[in-house]
Parts: C-alpha cells; structure tokens; sequence
C-alpha cells in the first residue's frame, strides 16, 4: 500500500514528496540490474549533462515549470527514479538556490521549495528491473537521445545479466544486424569502442576497422582516421575563431567611431569609451 502522503491524481499519477524519490544505485547483484542508460559507467554522467545543456533545462524549469513527469517505480517505502533524472536533479538545484519558479498551478512565481516539496510522478508499483530499464531506455532517447557509446554499454550490461537478443531488440528498437554488429564491438580492441565514444569515429567506421583482421594494420589505421578527425576539429574550431576576432574588430571600429563622434559633438563620450573598452576585453579574451 502507498503511503499516504502520495495523492492520486487519476489513473497512475500521483504527486509525490521529493524526499521519496530516490535516483537509482549502480547495483552489482546478479539480475537486469536497471540503471539510468545515459550513465553507462559508474561516476561518470551521459549525454545530456552537460553544462549549458542542465543551464539551459534549468532556466526552463524555472520559467515555464516541470511540464513533464517524471518516472518512478514504488518500492517498499521510498520510489526510485526511472526516468527523469536530468529534471529530478535541475529541481533539487532550484530548491538548494531558494529561486522563485513559475508554478503552472497558480500561474505566478513562487519558491521552489514550496512548489516542488511535491512532485508529479507517474508511479509504477509492479514493475521488475527490466522492465525498468526497457522504459528508461525509451523514454531518456526519445527525449534526448543518450549517443552510441552508452547503447552499445546497454547492450553489454543486458548480456552481463543474460537477457535475450528478444529482450535487447526489443527495448533498443534496433534490428538484427544491428546487434550482430553491436556484439562484434564489444568483443573488439577496447580502443576502437574508446574513439567512437570520444565521437572520434562513427558506428560505420568502427565496424569497418572490424574487418581489418591483422590488430597492428588495424590500429594504425584507427590512429589514422583519428587523427584525421582530430586535425578536422581543430580546423573547424579555427574557422569559427576567426569568424569571432574578426567579428569583435569590426565591434571595435564602430565603437571608436562613435567616440570621436560624441567629441565632435561636444556629448558625453563615456557610455562609447566602455562600450569600446568591453570590446577590446572582448578580443584580448579571443586573442589568448
């Protein structure tokens, strides 16, 4: 029986108190051992996670409220968390900062502390590890997709735990072939799962270097596409700084311009010697 600080909402919506929703622990009893699908490795958070990725799911949190709930399955006295903990941990950074969110409720600005004491979950009570991780799965790449590198971890620790090709098909979405591939790279040189998870190679070019069945042919080839791809990045990101300086000079002409301007015009010239102060800042800071 649920306890009764969960109100139902309506079929298997409830709101929850914060403090009963826990994130998952990596487990290492046999089993399906569910976890969250973007961290494919202990310690180390996904795709997603990153900065301006949680800046970005923070101020929308903030302005526009939760719009999604999250997932949760109940288990014995707390609920632990089965999809959602990108949103689950912006709100507990929300409540530590004491920021005024929008509350979709009342449609005004209040504390994050008094909205989200609560949270709208949708509860599962009957549900086993797998079937966890088949609904993580779905719903964490359907929102944002959690990247190859962590799938293909997907798929090691299903076979870890004895799943079917039935079950790994079934809760990837992908085909056959795709998991006969899929197995292949798990078995090959760690290296070459190292550079397609660094986004150094693709899925395609990792299964080529397969085919290359002498280990020291195909390691030199693999530092050969990486470097290639290395030397890309690099000349891409000098594209862009150049775009930028040249983009920060042109704000710095306008700029002295329209000091000499105000001088001539007898006006106060100061609000144009900040704002050509902050543009040479501006390229000394691109320049370094």
């Amino acid at each position: 029986m649920l306890p009764d600080t969960f109100k139902h909402l309506g079929e298997n919506l409830y709101k929850v108190p914060i403090s009963a929703i826990n994130f998952t622990e990596f487990k290492s009893e046999d089993g399906y051992c569910y976890y969250n699908p973007r961290n494919w490795e202990k310690g180390k958070l996904g795709v997603g996670f990153k900065k301006q990725e949680m800046d970005e799911l923070h101020a929308a949190i903030r302005d526009q409220g939760l719009q999604k709930p999250l997932i949760v399955r109940y288990n014995n006295s707390f609920c632990e968390l089965v999809a959602g903990e990108r949103r689950l941990r912006t709100i507990r950074r929300l409540i530590s900062e004491n920021a005024q969110v929008y509350n979709t409720a009342t449609k005004k600005l209040e504390s994050a502390r008094v909205v989200y004491d609560t949270i709208v979950c949708r509860l599962y009570e009957d549900m086993n590890d797998l079937q966890a991780l088949e609904l993580a799965f779905s719903e964490n790449d359907t929102s944002v997709p959690i990247g190859e590198a962590a799938t293909i971890s997907t798929v090691a620790r299903l076979r870890e735990s004895g799943a079917t090709d039935h079950d790994i098909l079934r809760i990837t979405k992908k085909n056959a072939n795709w998991l006969r591939d899929t197995d292949r790279l798990l078995a090959a040189d760690k290296t070459i799962f190292d550079a397609l998870e660094n986004d150094r190679i693709s899925r395609t070019v990792a299964i080529s270097l397969l085919e290359i069945e002498d280990s020291d042919e195909r390691t030199s080839v693999l530092n050969l596409t990486c470097k290639y791809a290395d030397n890309r990045i690099k000349k891409t990101l000098a594209e862009v700084s150049d775009k930028s300086i040249a983009e920060t000079k042109v704000k710095i002409e306008e700029a002295a311009q329209e000091v000499e301007i105000a001088e001539s015009l007898a006006i106060d010239k100061k609000p144009f010697l900040n704002k050509l102060s902050k543009a040479k800042q501006e390229l000394d800071h691109q320049m370094t």
